[in-house]
């Protein structure tokens, strides 16, 4: 039997409303008559998982994916016609929110077009209020509608929050523009859905920084999202899976899309980005793979086998905050024992933490500390020998003004740092850091979990190291304390750096006796 028109086109309607990914397919002429369609897996992927929260499987969604992969058009053009039209949910309401009002307008305008489009309406007649007829407005006769804003949206409340690129990657090195993004991402957004409980959020962005809206909702609601994360190229490491994808790929360095950038087209992008644009816009990582300035490799790993070493002296390094606010840095704490080994001194991380605190609770913390005697367990092989630190190092700055003072009147062996007494500006002292931690000499204890790995109280620190750029961006609180503290113990002459002719160290070998010799 023949197929007439009409049946070729219901056939057409069904198969739509089967799937996004045919929708998406079949209207694309519409948008771009011109330019063909490159299809592929990545497109398919974020279809499937917008699919899956028209179908109520999941509720909030992340993708993170490079630019020129149409995730702005699938999520915020394509995704809500096709639930007005194929899906009949004409009530669905949908604010859409950019970094400016321009580009959330563009997709408004886009949806626009493809609903009056002839195409569409030969297939679902849709219609729109006249009077709720705008660029950056409109509503169905059921009372759905979509409207575009800024992030600091008003007004209404939504069944869809859709929010595409936060934070310009012109503007990511700015702090104030990643804190006020993050800050109406977690006290703004979430006030504009109708309904908690059925109703979803779909952020879409590039990384720009650790602290951008994905690095916040993931750490602090990591099980509530479902993070659909596809690098330019694969890391193993790193291999995207979701509840209903995981990445197909599997050799470390394959491409997303080759047919849409190939490998030359990858290099140029490379030389053209530099490393930490590249890592953060194609790669989904706001530093490269393996660090950025500080790299993770640079850090020994002290043996839980092996006896702790004896301190000859202890550190104290506080790097204090200017606020309580939740946007500001936190203060951070790190303790660092300085010990002989293998014909050099050495230094160890051998405590840290950072929190946000008021002053009051700030000087306790720093007076408790003080009085804090450290001796680190090493697994039944012994102790260091049990003792308090020799001096407190506080920069002259924000809430170590008063610090200094109220911990000398206690009789606490407070250090006042001077900034412009150190190396220069924040990357400055950074890079005068380094030299000790790329020569072997800063040490981690090992985790008594997972052989080989660190302590997981010192990942947090080690974390926000690797994450460091110059520019800033990111919270840098830790960074800050571990600098002041290299710093400190290089100009008083505490750590040496020396060629070092046999930079692995041979554990198996007996440990050196070192004899005073005015004993």
């Amino acid at each position: 039997m023949k197929l007439t028109e009409l049946d070729i086109l219901n056939v057409d309607k069904e198969l739509c409303r089967r799937s996004l990914a045919y929708f998406v397919q079949q209207a694309w002429h519409v948008l771009h008559p011109a330019e063909p369609l490159v299809w592929g897996w990545p497109m398919q992927a974020v279809c499937d998982h917008l699919q899956a929260i028209t179908d109520g499987k999941i509720q909030r969604l992340i993708i993170n994916i490079p630019p020129s992969f149409a995730k702005s058009l699938l999520v915020c053009v394509f995704w809500p016609m096709w639930e007005w039209g194929p899906r009949g949910m004409t009530w669905a309401k949908y604010i859409s929110v950019a970094h400016n009002e321009e580009l959330s307008g563009r997709d408004s305008l886009r949806s626009r077009n493809l609903l009056q489009s002839e195409w569409f309406q030969a297939r679902w007649p849709v219609k729109l209020k006249d009077d709720q007829n705008q660029k950056h407005y409109f509503e169905t006769m059921d009372n759905g509608f979509r409207q575009s804003s800024s992030m600091n949206v008003t007004g209404k409340r939504g069944n869809r929050i859709l929010v595409d690129d936060p934070i310009s990657v012109k503007e990511s090195n700015s702090r104030s523009v990643i804190e006020e993004a993050s800050r109406v991402w977690r006290e703004v957004l979430p006030s504009r859905i109708n309904n908690p409980k059925t109703d979803c959020f779909v952020l879409i962005m590039q990384r720009v920084d650790v602290n951008d809206p994905t690095g916040i909702a993931l750490e602090i609601e990591p099980d509530k999202w479902e993070h659909l994360c596809l690098p330019m190229e694969f890391e193993p490491d790193h291999a995207c899976q979701t509840s209903i994808f995981k990445d197909p790929r599997t050799k470390p360095g394959e491409l997303l899309l080759p047919e849409r950038f190939d490998a030359s087209e990858v290099e140029s992008l490379k030389s053209k980005l530099g490393p930490y644009a590249y890592a953060a816009q194609y790669q989904q990582r706001p530093t490269p793979l393996g660090g950025g300035i500080i790299k993770r490799e640079w850090w020994k790993v002290w043996p839980n086998e092996r006896k702790t070493p004896v301190f000859s002296t202890i550190i104290q390094s506080f790097d204090t905050a200017f606020s309580e606010k939740e946007t500001a840095d936190c203060t951070a704490f790190t303790v660092w024992g300085i010990f002989r080994f293998d014909g050099r001194m050495n230094a160890m991380l051998i405590d840290c933490w950072s929190e946000r605190m008021d002053y009051p609770t700030l000087l306790q913390a720093a007076i408790r500390e003080w009085n804090e005697e450290y001796a680190m367990k090493s697994n039944g092989y012994g102790y260091s020998i049990p003792r308090r630190a020799d001096c407190v190092l506080v920069e002259n700055k924000a809430s170590g003004h008063a610090l200094i003072p109220d911990l000398r009147k206690r009789g606490i062996g407070a250090v006042s740092i001077e900034r412009n007494k150190q190396a220069g500006d924040k990357t400055s002292r950074v890079h005068g850091a380094l030299p000790y931690l790329a020569n072997g000499q800063i040490w981690l204890p090992e985790s008594t979990k997972c052989d080989g790995s660190i302590a997981g109280w010192a990942e947090p620190f080690v974390k926000q190291l690797e994450m460091f750029k110059p520019g800033g961006g990111g919270h840098d609180d830790y960074v800050d304390s571990w600098s002041q503290a290299i710093l400190y113990m290089r100009a008083s002459s505490l750590l040496d750096v020396q060629e070092y002719a046999n930079p692995v160290v041979d554990f198996e070998q007996p440990e050196r006796k070192f004899v005073n010799p005015y004993s």
